[in-house]
């Protein structure tokens, strides 16, 4: 399958965040040297995969709306916002926290990791210098990547005292406003 990388349009055929050169610099910043042993075909593969993963455990958590209703990915958005900032920061087509999310999807791929994502009793995980435990660690439990989820907060809706707003604007010409 060929990738073909979201510019920011809302393609309708996008299958990823990122390009593989896009990878290639992060990985390599990171020193992960088992992402340069990869071939392009497998690249593109754990891309793909690491896109949809981004996508269908976040798709509705996201801040704004789909731009284009035909794009294929949850990103771009229009009206959303940053919610760490107050006024809320409105969000470039493709945030850098995205991109950066795939990454570290396409690397747990790598390792075989998104497969195993529904894990049973879960209490308590670690990553880095990260971890969480839960409460109780139920039946079905999803297990979270850290990375993923740190790298996300930023552009995803809380429920921490925030609603929802829906702001319409409705424009007038100047008859409209006529009074007797």
């Amino acid at each position: 399958m060929a990738l073909v990388v979201e510019d920011g349009t809302g393609k309708s055929n996008a299958n990823s965040y990122v390009s593989i050169a896009e990878a290639d610099a992060f990985f390599v910043d990171l020193n992960y040297t088992d992402w340069a042993a990869l071939t392009t075909a497998q690249k593109t593969g754990h891309l793909i995969a690491g896109t949809a993963y981004i996508d269908g455990r976040y798709r509705n958590g996201f801040a704004g709306y789909l731009l284009v209703a035909s794009q294929a990915l949850a990103w771009p958005r229009k009206y959303g916002w940053y919610t760490d900032t107050y006024p809320f920061t409105p969000i470039a087509a493709l945030p850098t926290e995205v991109k950066k999310a795939t990454y570290f999807a396409a690397y747990h791929s790598l390792n075989k990791e998104l497969d195993e994502h529904i894990q049973s009793g879960i209490k308590s995980q670690s990553q880095g210098n990260m971890s969480v435990t839960y409460a109780g660690g139920s039946e079905g439990s999803k297990k979270l990547f850290l990375d993923i989820e740190q790298s996300l907060e930023r552009v995803r809706e809380t429920l921490k005292g925030h609603a929802k707003i829906v702001r319409e604007e409705y424009f007038f010409g100047h008859d409209d406003f006529i009074c007797d």
